[in-house]
């Protein structure tokens, strides 16, 4: 078995995985251009930037999706107040 040399990990990959749980977008550019400058350098960190990759699309993915909930439940709110709003005027125009 032949033993490895000691490779250093590439920096942007660890910022990568680090931001990609706090701010996924940053995460993401960071795990990307970590990958580009893993293949060039041959630097390791490259099992990183991927787990970097992928959990900054998870939580984008979770977050799209949840602003789109708020966005529904939102509009339904407002529809229902506005129904009811306008059963209280049909009611007061029948005294």
């Amino acid at each position: 078995m032949v033993a490895e040399k000691n490779k250093s990990t590439n920096t942007m990959a660890i910022l990568g995985l680090i931001f990609a749980f706090i701010f996924p977008i940053v995460g993401l550019i960071l795990s990307i251009v970590a990958k580009g400058q893993i293949k060039k350098t041959g630097e390791g960190g490259s099992g990183l930037a991927t787990a970097g990759l992928i959990i900054s699309i998870v939580w984008m993915a979770f977050i799209v999706i949840w602003m789109i909930v708020v966005i529904a439940a939102a509009g339904t709110a407002i529809t229902t107040y506005n129904s009811s709003s306008d059963i209280y005027t049909q009611l007061d125009s029948l005294r």
